[in-house]
């Protein structure tokens, strides 16, 4: 009784989907596993048969939970690549590292192909054709490719932002979090109106990045997007994108910024420092529009 589930488990391992926590626990067995010298429905016959939440980590729950359970397709997935002479019943299939091969090949495509639809509702709000092309340039880049194409993409938007909107020949500038816009003006009349999403923020003094999405002094109305950029770090490995603080310079700010402008197809961006410059805030353009005077 504890292949099935066995089986899941020790691919899970595998494919790096289990927790930290779970590792701390069963790293023997782990270890085991890998040499062949356990099999997946072995450790989990020494867990006592139960899967939880705790023992997978923050990507394999995200798959695990709809695939695995009474109403996923595990089950037949399990039985339509192991059941070859129509046994007579699910359980009487055996414990063999050679029925393991068998169902990882199908692991593995479901594994990729549930990446793909979750990156793609991420990005849905694009339009089907811009969320395509999208996907397909990001899904396999390594993170340094991901940066660079990033920052070719936010070039070409300040260039527009500039020669369009004159965006860099305001007097002032102000932003309101209760409307989530960011207006710039010449002699106290607005001309220019772009409604922000707020990436996230450096601090001088500490050298950390915060993102937005976990700074809680900022209304939910203006980081909501930008949670979509964390959801693609945890499919694809980036913890940079995952991680809610870390060790980082403006620089790292600006990076950051420009990978959530090309996953989201902002706009433009903008640094705002406060008032005593050792905090600067970045923000993305949603919508760009002249003030009608």
């Amino acid at each position: 009784g504890y292949i099935l589930s066995g089986m899941f488990l020790g691919w899970a391992i595998d494919t790096e989907l289990v927790s930290e926590e779970f590792i701390e626990e069963n790293g023997r067995d782990i270890e085991a596993f890998k040499r062949k010298e356990m099999t997946g429905s072995q450790i989990f016959e020494s867990i006592d048969g139960v899967l939880s939440l705790e023992q997978f980590n923050e990507l394999g729950n995200r798959f695990a939970l709809p695939y695995i359970t009474s109403d996923g397709e595990y089950t037949q997935d399990y039985i339509d690549a192991l059941d070859e002479e129509g046994l007579d019943s699910v359980y009487s299939i055996l414990d063999t590292w050679d029925n393991y091969r068998k169902l990882k090949v199908i692991l593995d495509k479901r594994f990729k192909e549930w990446k793909r639809k979750f990156i793609m509702s991420l990005f849905s709000l694009l339009g089907e054709a811009e969320s395509m092309k999208t996907i397909n340039d990001v899904e396999s880049l390594t993170f340094d490719e991901l940066s660079e194409r990033a920052y070719d993409y936010l070039n070409e938007q300040q260039r527009i932002c500039q020669d369009v909107y004159g965006l860099g020949n305001y007097e002032n500038w102000y932003y309101d979090q209760m409307t989530g816009e960011l207006s710039f003006s010449d002699d106290g009349v607005v001309k220019l109106v772009i409604d922000y999403e707020e990436v996230g923020s450096v601090s001088l003094i500490s050298q950390t990045w915060l993102w937005a999405w976990r700074n809680y002094s900022i209304l939910e109305k203006i980081k909501e997007e930008i949670l979509k950029v964390r959801d693609f770090g945890v499919v694809v490995g980036f913890e940079k994108l995952v991680e809610p603080k870390w060790e980082a310079a403006e620089v790292d700010g600006w990076e950051m910024t420009a990978i959530a402008c090309y996953l989201l197809q902002a706009k433009g961006a903008y640094r705002v420092p406060n008032q005593d410059g050792k905090l600067l805030s970045f923000m993305l353009f949603k919508g760009i529009r002249w003030v009608e005077i």
